[in-house]
């Protein structure tokens, strides 16, 4: 178990303070108004704080070769793909403005033979 300390801060009621400034005893820690704070509270935690881990690199772990691509290429994907592929162009493209693609879903036999078919294209501005 790893403590942690929390700082914590006693509430006191608008009686409290009218007391308080009547008799003119406050207590410590109490300044113009203001609650006191104290840092004395410790809590248990299951999550032990670990220093000098490293942050591991970036892994491109996307499953389809779009940076493998280039310009007039493509590839095809099975259509129950069509959401990741998609999340996975649109990342790339806030990346790299200058890659381009375009996917078009394919008719086949029935619905388990549509594809959808990716190029990767030149881009003009």
């Amino acid at each position: 178990m790893n403590r942690k300390t929390t700082t914590r801060v006693k509430k006191y009621t608008k009686g409290d303070f009218e007391r308080f400034m009547m008799t003119g005893k406050t207590p410590p820690g109490i300044h113009n108004g203001q609650p006191a704070i104290t840092k004395d509270v410790t809590l248990e935690t299951d999550y032990p704080i670990e220093r000098g881990v490293p942050v591991p690199q970036y892994h491109n772990l996307s499953e389809f070769p779009l940076l493998d691509m280039e310009v007039g290429d493509s590839f095809v994907a099975p259509l129950s793909k069509i959401k990741a592929l998609r999340n996975a162009i649109t990342r790339l493209h806030k990346r790299n403005d200058s890659l381009k693609f375009i996917t078009r879903t394919i008719n086949g036999r029935g619905r388990a033979g549509r594809v959808t078919r990716v190029w990767r294209v030149a881009v003009t501005h």
